[in-house]
């Protein structure tokens, strides 16, 4: 199957937002589209770590959380554009902080390559897009890994099972 449109795709974020960056022939970069389970997005983040299949409804319905915090998930897949399967994958998160005129810290997480296609440097490719993505989006530094907390305010009452989250560490 040949690679669909963005233009068909449900995104998780603006395309336009992305870096243009110089990936090998036939690779596509976009942000995760709402129907990634089905081109085994999950398969591919268990190259990295454990990550069981819930289903489709439950991966759709993670996926309409990350996209209900906007300006916080910023999930980024490259895909075979021969095959339209997914190739790597890989996210930045926004941290909102008080410090630094209120700024953002960008964290990069969860980078991923399918096996196949492991020692064709697309997980550095895809680590320099999501640094050129934190930047463009006004992160004023970028980190590997991600704050122990729920970076939105939508994710804390399911976190923490709807109690306030007032005084917690």
């Amino acid at each position: 199957m040949p690679l669909t449109p963005n233009s068909s795709l449900t995104l998780a974020f603006d395309p336009s937002l992305l870096p243009s960056i110089s990936l090998p022939a036939g690779v596509h970069a976009r942000p995760l589209a709402s129907t990634d389970y089905r081109r085994q997005h999950l398969t591919l983040l268990s190259a990295l770590t454990q990550a069981p299949d819930l289903g489709e409804q439950a991966w759709v319905d993670q996926f309409n959380a990350l996209v209900a915090c906007p300006g916080t998930y910023f999930p980024v897949v490259l895909v075979d554009e021969a095959t339209d399967a997914l190739v790597a994958t890989g996210m930045v998160l926004l941290e909102r902080k008080f410090i630094r005129a209120n700024g953002r810290v960008g964290h990069i997480e969860d980078i991923a390559v399918s096996p196949s296609q492991q020692g064709k440097g697309l997980g550095k490719l895809l680590i320099v897009a999501l640094t050129e993505l934190s930047d463009r989006l006004g992160a004023y530094k970028v980190r590997p890994r991600s704050p122990a907390r729920g970076a939105c305010e939508a994710d804390r009452p399911a976190r923490w099972g709807g109690q306030s989250v007032a005084g917690r560490a």
